[in-house]
């Protein structure tokens, strides 16, 4: 089972000094019985939330020097097997200083990045952002400079002019010869649960004309509307069903876990709010299959 979407690089990062409780979880993870490779990212949202949810201020805010730390963490400790087929992600670039830092992050192992996360920055509009932002001008450096270091554009979390501004460009360069890469990591259809996060019919047959993958994800309130506690492993198949009716095959789709059970406020919640979460997974979804794409 590849995973398309979980913030393993902030879950080492927040329980950094505490190295011996991720050996212990990881290795239950991540093996030939569940979860076989993955996206994991590491996790950014505004200064606010960062302090109150994670607990990490304004001053310790680096995305550089915060990646380092966590691939520093993860390749010493030998905190992932060997076998495990993974990748960097960053969710949400609002604190990328310049765009050659690109290069820097590519060199570190990432090769999938949200340009936006929910709110509006620099570069974009997210899914709680004004309906008229889109892709800004330094936006548009920053697709071209993805493009340029082989690094795949995710579409989770853009509003839908983000989201179109971006892959109208992508189209644009594809046709000039450029090799681009995209997927929604972890999205479902806005036909069958309407919330701002999932994906109308033409952004997901968007995402199949430009061949990347779309992540279905086992958040509830991304399956169904209405109260959560009802919410079953049906409804979350029928966006399987739908979208791979939709494209015609399954080819360009896959699992996402977003697993929120390690975040630090909001305990109970986040561990319920998952039809199925990293360390569950293949027993909850034993005959769907979802591989790394040739794409990462």
């Amino acid at each position: 089972m590849f995973d398309y979407h979980y913030d393993l690089l902030t879950e080492v990062y927040l329980n950094r000094n505490n190295i011996q409780k991720l050996k212990d979880k990881y290795k239950t993870v991540y093996n030939e019985n569940n979860i076989t490779g993955g996206i994991f990212n590491l996790f950014f949202m505004s200064e606010k939330e960062m302090e109150e949810d994670l607990g990490i201020s304004k001053k310790e805010i680096n995305l550089k020097e915060m990646l380092f730390t966590v691939h520093k963490i993860i390749d010493e400790n030998k905190l992932i097997p060997e076998n495990i087929n993974y990748v960097y992600g960053i969710e949400g670039l609002d604190y990328l200083e310049k765009l050659e830092d690109v290069e820097y992050l590519y060199n570190l192992g990432v090769r999938s990045t949200n340009i936006v996360w929910n709110n509006e920055n620099k570069f974009g509009g997210g899914a709680k952002a004004s309906p008229n932002v889109g892709l800004t001008s330094l936006g548009r450096g920053l697709v071209n400079k993805l493009v340029e270091c082989d690094i795949t554009i995710d579409l989770s979390h853009a509003n839908e002019k983000t989201f179109f501004d971006i892959t109208d460009y992508l189209f644009y360069l594809r046709d000039k010869g450029k090799k681009v890469k995209v997927i929604a990591s972890h999205s479902n259809s806005k036909k069958l649960c309407d919330v701002p996060r999932n994906l109308t019919d033409e952004q997901l047959l968007t995402i199949k004309k430009l061949n990347g993958i779309v992540g279905i994800v086992g958040v509830k309130k991304f399956c169904k509307i209405g109260n959560e506690n009802d919410v079953t492993i049906d409804d979350y198949l029928k966006h399987i069903e739908y979208i791979s009716n939709l494209f015609g095959d399954t080819k360009n789709i896959g699992i996402a876990t977003d697993d929120m059970s390690y975040y630090p406020v909001n305990v109970e919640y986040n561990r319920t709010m998952n039809l199925f979460g990293i360390e569950n997974v293949k027993q909850i979804l034993p005959n769907i299959k979802s591989e790394m794409p040739e794409l990462l």
